[in-house]
């Protein structure tokens, strides 16, 4: 086996063009990447039209289901993950929920799974609300879901629950 290795970077340095164009270049048949779903979607047509095996470990867009068998996944599809949390908290006991997510579109895919299944099991998701990406300031959303007093909360992001956890507890 012969490894080559190229920086995807995101949606917004665009690495992954340069770096894709390098590795097709050299000839690779196989790619364990991108670990950004975003990433994928620009490059996974490209890759399946060379014959590119595809493999991530973090792709988790459930736009990937079902899709060609060139491409793998590891990760499980955020709809299953919604499907796994919102019956675990709905089997918790809880009746109501707030959830508090990260407007993209990996936050608007949980949050929609959450959704679907808590309320498919007779709970109420009685507060949703967003907050952007790059945002450093919760208080709006804590308060709007507190105002609620759900019996669940869920956090969809990513770091941002470090900043938004402890101010549903004070």
């Amino acid at each position: 086996i012969d490894l080559s290795s190229a920086d995807e970077g995101d949606t917004d340095t665009k690495a992954y063009e340069t770096s894709i164009e390098t590795l097709k270049s050299e000839g690779i048949t196989a790619l364990v990447g991108a670990a950004s779903s975003s990433v994928t979607k620009l490059i996974i047509d490209g890759n399946i039209g060379a014959g590119i095996v595809t493999v991530s470990p973090s792709n988790t867009s459930a736009d990937f289901t079902g899709l060609d068998p060139l491409y793998f996944r590891t990760a499980p599809s955020d709809n299953l993950q919604g499907e796994v949390l919102g019956n675990e908290i709905a089997e918790d006991g809880a009746k109501t929920l707030g959830i508090i997510y990260q407007n993209d579109a990996y936050g608007t895919g949980l949050n929609d799974a959450i959704t679907e299944t808590f309320e498919g099991t007779g709970g109420e998701v009685v507060e949703s609300v967003s907050f952007n990406v790059g945002d450093a300031q919760f208080d709006a959303q804590v308060e709007s879901i507190k105002a609620q007093n759900p019996d669940a909360v869920a956090i969809v992001s990513f770091d941002q629950f470090k900043t938004i956890a402890p101010l549903l507890v004070n």
